[in-house]
């Protein structure tokens, strides 16, 4: 483990002095990413290195960080699996600590889009966060302060899992987004919690998406919504309940459109009078 600890130790102070310097990055700077892959990747059953480390021996490298603490020292280890059984409150308890991290990046943050007058740069829920900024430079500022609070907590930024979207009717500006050396995805689409949300805010997908996963929400329930043995208050009660959710999720923003131009495909029988109804209740 001192080999170890070694090259750890060189690779923080490799980061210090370019961060100092203010070096970019050079042909010969090694990411970490590509570190990670190389070790990965090693082949066992072959001789050992200048390090005189085993590739098996380097490959434990995460297993070891799965320890429990204790007063400076290691009380327990253990090697995490398929189906590894968590604490009930782990969900709880890195919904806190990411809330920590992300405030602490953006507490003094002036970028973010308004809405009503009140400045917003970030939605988060759960795991979910979205970092909203006017142009690609706040936005940049923005991702970098996250990366920087994220490494001091001990967590790293997934780059491959990590998207920008650029909304305008225009061409999209040709500016790149980076997570440290990665460049990042630029993408015309995303789901955001369960809604689809594309980059010209044209939501015609999302509504067609909206049509479909209703009819199969209805298809569902089929056998209760067409029974005569079940009173039709109650069959309506089931609709409004089960079907028109679904339907209307995230549509208050194209409820007129909505309503002139798409749930004709829905207008069977005495349904599209109750969507009419249920839709002027809302």
């Amino acid at each position: 483990m001192e080999q170890l600890k070694a090259l750890n130790d060189t690779y923080n102070m490799h980061k210090k002095i370019k961060q100092f310097t203010g070096m970019q990055n050079s042909g010969l700077d090694i990411l970490k990413s590509e570190v990670k892959f190389a070790i990965k990747n090693i082949k066992g059953g072959k001789a050992v290195g200048p390090d005189e480390l085993p590739g098996e021996h380097l490959k434990l490298i995460d297993e070891e960080r799965l320890q429990y603490g204790c007063n400076q020292s290691v009380v327990r280890s253990w090697k995490s699996g398929e189906g590894f059984v968590r604490c009930v409150l782990s969900p709880l308890l890195f919904n806190i600590y990411s809330e920590k991290i992300i405030s602490k990046a953006l507490e003094e943050e002036t970028g973010g889009i308004k809405i009503n007058g009140i400045p917003i740069n970030n939605l988060r829920y759960a795991d979910d966060t979205v970092l909203l900024a006017e142009n690609i430079e706040d936005l940049q500022r923005m991702l970098n302060n996250v990366i920087i609070a994220s490494e001091e907590g001990g967590l790293s930024l997934n780059a491959k899992k990590t998207k920008y979207m650029v909304f305008t009717k225009d061409a999209p500006p040709l500016d790149a987004l980076f997570a440290g050396d990665e460049r990042l995805e630029r993408v015309d689409a995303y789901t955001y919690l369960g809604a689809r949300v594309t980059s010209n805010a044209d939501h015609y997908t999302e509504i067609k998406i909206r049509i479909e996963k209703a009819r199969a929400a209805f298809i569902k329930l089929k056998s209760l919504l067409a029974s005569r043995d079940i009173k039709l208050d109650l069959r309506i009660r089931l609709l409004k309940c089960f079907v028109f959710p679904v339907l209307l999720y995230g549509g208050s923003m194209t409820l007129n459109k909505f309503v002139k131009r798409e749930y004709k495909p829905l207008s069977f029988g005495p349904t599209a009078e109750c969507l009419e109804s249920h839709i002027q209740t809302i």
